[in-house]
């Protein structure tokens, strides 16, 4: 007899029971509930009521170490089960802040906040326990790293978004500006990079812009200057390589005009051939009506060159206009010339003998300079209006100058008469005083030619007289001296002339004319005052020379005797009033003769007591001291 138990058939299987390493659980209790009712319950996974298909199950495993793990279901639960530990299962996520696109980081790190003990991951995910803080650090090459800190409330699984920076990354730029035309560099141009993404703009560091070219910007890239062209640009760098913006600008040109006319040396136009060349471009500028139009603001250098039968051609300088302003450019044409010869021959206006050593120039009065000799001629320019002058000096001869014209071609013979040179004598003059004799160094010599009427001039204390028949006198003065003078000399041959003068010490008069005019009360006028000094001065000569003859020294007396010479001072007011007198009143004549058909006149003029009024009387020759002194019938006095 086989005696059998059948085993009923479950409905579904919920095993295996696995925890997140796959290993399985084989201790675990599994419900299932209906609207919070129990239906069935399990210990080894097998469940054997049947459900609806409809309704909402909901099935709850229980193990120890295990969270609970609970899911709702319609259709019975197939495939494998996992149960945690009491932990929340963490993963991280980065993304690019530019593109936004996920990024794997280098390296995440994860550390228990208070201990610091680091959390390993497990297949890239971190289970953290609930409730404790932990600290993140995530790192990427070209990125900024990121820290931060995460608590899990829940053991559900959770992603941890993190958003990484790049690391800003420059190329270095450097922008040159040069003239498109010249290829020079203009240094003074504005240059303006700016960010087009975010705005900025860009300040250089040395001259150098740093652009960044890991976030995808864009910079734009403008220059301006005056008189040019603005210039803008727009690049988005990506990579290191540095930038060389190189900046043509373009130049807005401006223009004159250039009016040119050619002319010969008499101002008159002359038909010619005229072209502009640009030095820069290298070409001839074609002519505009009766102008050239020229650059004149891009230091653009021109020239002119100009051309016409029977002249020189003409290449002008160089010349760089720099204003709109017009330009009119007027050139004189070197007319190619047509010479004559021209022989000199210097001879004495006397003799009419050659003179074989004459220095013989010829100048060119037109062109202001001398012209060079070629052989025994020069060749003069035969041209009208065009003025020479020969020039020929000697030391034996005057200079001899003679202008003239060349006006046609052949040879021109001049024979040039030259006056010989007067020859000199060599004077010095010493002075002496005539009563020591010895000589007086600083006088006033003055040495005059009496015929022509002229003063010559000394050099180094000597006279250059010209040999001959001119009379000269020499005329000396010196303070306190009385003015001397020499005879008429002259120099009849070429020689050393010595003279000595002598000069008189000059004695002051022994009365003044404010002496005069205290004793006669009379206030003299200028004329008579002058007059009168002229007077006193000879009156007190007078005086002394009637001393002299007398033995009486009165110079010497008056400086000796106050009483004595207040007596000569009266004497000599007395006779000079005489004098005065007589040639304004005439009361000393004392008898007249006329003639009518002869014209003649004469008178004589006598003071009382006898003698002229320019005479000492005796009685004032008494109180004087010139005691009468006779020697037989002679009277000393």
């Amino acid at each position: 007899v086989l005696n059998a138990q059948l085993e009923e058939i479950p409905k579904f299987i919920i095993t295996p029971v696995a925890n997140r390493t796959g290993e399985n659980i084989q201790n675990f209790t599994a419900t299932v509930t209906k609207n919070g009712a129990t239906i069935e319950t399990s210990t080894n996974g097998k469940f054997y009521e049947a459900w609806d298909g409809a309704s909402t199950y909901t099935l709850t495993i229980q193990a120890e170490g295990y969270q609970d793990y609970t899911e709702n279901y319609v259709e019975y639960p197939s495939g494998n089960i996992t149960m945690y530990e009491p932990v929340a299962p963490v993963t991280f996520t980065a993304t690019d802040n530019v593109s936004s696109e996920t990024i794997t980081p280098d390296t995440i790190t994860v550390v228990e906040h208070d201990s610091q003990e680091p959390v390993a991951p497990e297949q890239g995910v971190y289970y953290l326990e609930l409730g404790v803080r932990y600290d993140y650090t995530i790192a990427k090459t070209g990125y900024d790293t990121v820290t931060g800190t995460i608590t899990r409330a829940a053991v559900t699984p959770y992603v941890e978004s993190i958003v990484l920076d790049r690391i800003p990354q420059t190329a270095a730029m450097t922008v040159t500006v040069t003239d498109e035309r010249h290829g020079t560099e203009i240094s003074d141009a504005t240059i303006t990079v700016t960010n087009t993404t975010t705005g900025d703009v860009l300040t250089p560091v040395s001259g150098i812009y740093y652009l960044t070219y890991n976030y995808g910007y864009s910079y734009s890239v403008s220059v301006t200057k005056s008189d040019y062209v603005s210039f803008s640009d727009t690049l988005t760098p990506d990579s290191e390589t540095a930038i060389a913006e190189n900046v043509e600008l373009e130049k807005i040109l401006q223009y004159c005009k250039l009016y040119v006319t050619a002319k010969n040396a008499k101002d008159e136009t002359v038909d010619a051939a005229i072209v502009v060349y640009d030095e820069y471009d290298h070409a001839y500028i074609a002519k505009s009506d009766d102008h050239w139009n020229l650059i004149c603001n891009d230091s653009e250098p021109y020239h002119v060159e100009i051309s016409a039968d029977g002249y020189y051609d003409y290449t002008g300088d160089t010349f760089v206009p720099d204003s709109e302003d017009d330009i009119t450019l007027t050139v004189t044409l070197d007319k190619i010339p047509v010479y004559a010869t021209l022989y000199v021959t210097a001879e004495d206006e006397e003799t009419l003998e050659e003179i074989p050593d004459a220095d013989i120039d010829v100048y060119d009065i037109t062109a202001h300079e001398y012209i060079e000799k070629t052989g025994i001629f020069w060749k003069l320019l035969a041209e009208e209006d065009h003025e020479y002058r020969v020039d020929i000096s000697h030391p034996d001869y005057y200079d001899y100058a003679e202008q003239f014209e060349a006006p046609e071609a052949g040879p021109i013979f001049k024979t040039c008469k030259m006056i010989a040179r007067p020859t000199f004598a060599t004077l010095t003059v010493e002075i002496k005083d005539a009563d020591t004799k010895e000589i007086i160094p600083d006088a006033d010599i003055t040495v005059r030619n009496e015929t022509k009427g002229e003063i010559v001039e000394p050099e180094d204390n000597e006279w250059l007289l010209q040999t001959g028949d001119d009379n000269y006198r020499i005329y000396v003065s010196k303070t306190g001296y009385t003015d001397a003078e020499s005879v008429i000399f002259q120099a009849p041959e070429e020689a050393d002339i010595y003279k000595v003068l002598y000069m008189n010490t000059k004695l002051e008069p022994f009365a003044t004319v404010s002496d005069l005019s205290h004793r006669t009360g009379i206030s003299y006028t200028t004329a008579e005052k002058e007059r009168l000094s002229y007077l006193l001065e000879d009156v007190s000569n007078l005086i002394r020379s009637e001393g002299r003859k007398c033995g009486v020294d009165v110079d010497a007396k008056v400086s000796s005797d106050r009483i004595y010479a207040s007596i000569v001072k009266t004497v000599t007011c007395d006779v000079t009033q005489r004098v005065m007198r007589q040639s304004m009143t005439g009361d000393a004549m004392s008898q007249e003769s006329q003639s009518a058909l002869g014209y003649t006149w004469s008178g004589t003029y006598a003071i009382p007591g006898g003698g002229t009024a320019m005479s000492l009387m005796r009685n004032e020759k008494d109180i004087l001291g010139f005691d009468a002194m006779t020697i037989g019938v002679i009277d000393l006095c």
